[in-house]
């Protein structure tokens, strides 16, 4: 059997002047994240046993980097890196949320939960998740068609499909791995990606609706883990309906760290 681990970035800076990068925290808890992934592969385990990916989010890739190393903590940097260079690929990336606030707000001022967050002086962070959902419900409605959109804007279609075609890539880059290298515990892979791409590489695996797919990245906390499996076919890699999920959103390592509860979600 061979594993595919999916793991949430670290908590991003979400009140600073670029979110696009991890938190102090969220340095730690990759780490953590990494202890943790070595706990999972077992002893004797190299580097290049495991396909790396990541996209390419400044969070994304910092967190890939720290979980490497967390990981394999008694190996140089340089042979660390020499050993599993990850794949970067946009594919991975979370969808653009900024530009979804700027194109639905306005238009779902209506909603209550959009009203109450726009109208707010204070506690926006508490009122931003419920309006927040709003916006992604709209998005998801409108498919792959949305009104008035700029020229760039990426539609719930296109995200879908861009996160199934990197995460395919993924599982045959591990399969092949597996397949040339015939060493046995080969042909695992990690994927650091964010919420939405995690959900929605679920959802191709458990046929889930959209809507219920998107629901599975609010509760997926930073740096958490979540394992599929599948059993390696020599003659060709495992559809998605193929793999089976080992387990989802695991963070209690992030609980029990030495300076305590190092969870969060934002």
């Amino acid at each position: 059997m061979a594993a595919i681990y999916l793991i949430r970035h670290g908590q991003a800076s979400f009140h600073s002047s670029n979110y696009d990068q991890l938190s102090d925290l969220g340095q730690r808890q990759a780490g953590y994240a990494g202890e943790q992934l070595a706990r999972e592969l077992g002893p004797g385990r190299d580097p290049g046993d495991v396909s790396w990916f990541c996209g390419t989010l400044s969070r994304q890739i910092d967190t890939e980097q720290r979980v490497r190393a967390g990981c394999f903590p008694d190996m140089p940097k340089q042979r660390l890196s020499e050993q599993a260079e990850p794949v970067t690929n946009a594919g991975f990336n979370e969808f653009d949320h900024e530009a979804l606030l700027a194109h639905y707000l306005q238009r779902l001022r209506h909603k209550p939960e959009v009203e109450a967050f726009l109208n707010a002086i204070d506690q926006r962070t508490r009122l931003f998740q419920p309006a927040f959902a709003q916006v992604v419900d709209a998005w998801i409605a409108d498919g792959d068609v949305v009104e008035d959109a700029a020229e760039a804007f990426e539609t719930w279609t296109q995200f879908k499909q861009r996160i199934v075609d990197a995460f395919e890539s993924a599982v045959t880059a591990g399969w092949e791995q597996a397949r040339q290298s015939g060493k046995k515990g080969s042909g695992d892979v990690c994927i650091v990606s964010s919420g939405g791409p995690i959900s929605l590489m679920l959802q191709a695996m458990l046929n889930m609706d959209d809507v219920s797919a998107l629901d599975a990245n609010w509760v997926l906390a930073n740096a958490s883990i979540t394992k599929l499996i599948y059993r390696s076919n020599p003659e060709r890699p495992p559809e998605p309906n193929e793999l089976r999920l080992a387990y989802f959103n695991h963070y209690h390592y992030l609980q029990t760290t030495a300076e305590g509860d190092a969870v969060s979600f934002r």
